[in-house]
């Protein structure tokens, strides 16, 4: 996180760039949600995998699922925020509804993407997108699905029209040949 601030104040000054987004675990975002509104951040992306205080610190190695509320409320005023989620047999199953919820309180989308089989996740099974939808009808009825062209992730709204859930299945729909992003990883490469 040190330097992001004048980076995204660097790079949105470049011509033709459309957007900055940026994905976070929340955690410092309300603390510095002034600073990255006003250096030129466009969307953020917030990585919640379950709501549960107990399992998402589980999952994040005791981080506070409030800290990361509080953030997102800090910034969804000024800039359109969306909810991250990966969702992993055994572990967070049972955080399908909380997030879809989440998603209708906050009118917000809520993206449940695909876990990848990377060797750090080789020993998890993901849950399907036909089966996180099948468990989010159980409750609302029928999705309704929406157009997004240069999204990555395909999204579904309500009946009511609150809230919205959106998936990125990388593994059963594949669309990197369509990507037009690039991304600054953690570790400072550009994917």
């Amino acid at each position: 996180f040190p330097g992001i601030i004048d980076f995204i104040k660097h790079i949105a000054i470049l011509p033709k760039l459309e957007k900055i987004a940026m994905t976070t675990n929340g955690i410092l975002l309300q603390q510095y949600s002034e600073s990255l509104i006003k250096s030129g951040l466009g969307s953020i992306n917030v990585s919640i995998d379950a709501l549960t205080p107990s399992v998402f610190a589980a999952i994040t190695r005791g981080a506070d699922i409030n800290k990361v509320i509080a953030g997102i409320n800090s910034v969804c005023k000024y800039i359109p925020v969306k909810v991250n989620s990966v969702i992993i047999k055994g572990l967070n199953e049972q955080e399908i509804i909380p997030l879809v919820d989440f998603s209708r309180e906050y009118n917000i989308a809520v993206r449940f993407i695909e876990l990848m089989p990377f060797s750090q996740t080789k020993t998890y099974e993901g849950i399907s997108e036909a089966q996180i939808k099948a468990v989010i009808s159980s409750k609302y009825g029928k999705l309704y699905a929406e157009k997004d062209g240069a999204s990555t992730a395909h999204y579904y709204s309500f009946a009511d029209k609150r809230g919205k859930v959106g998936f990125i299945s990388a593994m059963s729909h594949k669309f990197c040949s369509s990507c037009n992003r690039i991304r600054l990883m953690a570790d400072g490469s550009l994917r």
